[in-house]
């Protein structure tokens, strides 16, 4: 009966839904700028406003707000940080490739930890690289990285000894998106891949997310797309007959290790 039961919420189909959420008091920072196809607007503005999402300019309050709980940064980020270094040790990996770095600071963690990885972290707004500059001094670099154009893949699969990194922003992507990443990845040759996977749809999520939007709408607050939530069949359709995944060990998220083929 337990495996029956986990089989239903395991959602055994490739199930995408759209993904809302509210911003509660910091609506206010997003009127005239949200929309479905305003992703770098939104995100800039919330790197610069938002109390959970926001980048400071400068070092000092950077470091300082490093212990917060915000985006990313709950009570078990650096076991996550430990269990991925293992791997990256274990495999011989010398290059972290880090796509949509956000404020850097799964990145930071690591290269404390490993201070020989190489870590080349990336946003794809030109904003969020001159910030994350300014602010995370440790990083060997910090670059612009669009990765839906193909072409930026090519410097990346060169490197055998190399490792992406795609942590906590699967819902940006639409499912056709994520299907040309994959395909390109695998044409410019990269070799390996990890995913953190902060939202996997289940059937008991899909249900949870109900009754929490209909909380916000009855308290009046405005719900906002900000992308998708998939069954685990949908991801592992993007990298069928391309990558062999393998599951990791990745507290309060989904690790994903992917291997060419």
């Amino acid at each position: 009966m337990i495996k029956i039961l986990k089989y239903i919420n395991s959602l055994p189909l490739p199930i995408t839904v759209k993904h809302y959420v509210s911003f509660g008091v910091a609506d206010k920072y997003l009127n005239g700028i949200w929309g479905e196809g305003d992703a770098k607007k939104r995100w800039q503005v919330l790197r610069e406003r938002h109390p959970r999402y926001r980048i400071p300019k400068d070092r000092k309050t950077w470091l300082e707000e490093l212990c917060l709980r915000k985006d990313g940064q709950d009570d078990r980020l650096t076991e996550r940080v430990e269990a991925l270094a293992k791997l990256i040790e274990k495999e011989g990996i010398k290059t972290f490739y880090s796509i949509g770095a956000g404020g850097g600071v799964f990145e930071y963690f690591l290269k404390k930890r490993i201070p020989n990885l190489k870590i080349v972290a990336s946003e794809y707004t030109e904003e969020g690289v001159k910030r994350l500059r300014n602010v995370f001094l440790e990083c060997d670099e910090v670059e612009f990285f669009d990765a839906l154009d193909d072409k930026s893949w090519g410097k990346i699969g060169k490197d055998t000894e190399g490792v992406v990194f795609i942590y906590r922003n699967e819902r940006e992507f639409s499912d056709a998106q994520w299907r040309q990443m994959f395909a390109a990845m695998h044409k410019a040759g990269v070799k390996r891949v990890f995913l953190g996977l902060m939202n996997m749809l289940t059937f008991l999520a899909f249900i949870q997310e109900k009754i929490r939007n209909l909380k916000h709408r009855f308290k009046g607050e405005r719900l906002h797309f900000v992308g998708f939530l998939r069954s685990q069949h949908t991801f592992r359709s993007f990298w069928r007959g391309l990558y062999t995944d393998t599951e990791v060990y990745f507290p309060n998220c989904r690790g994903i290790y992917l291997k060419k083929k």
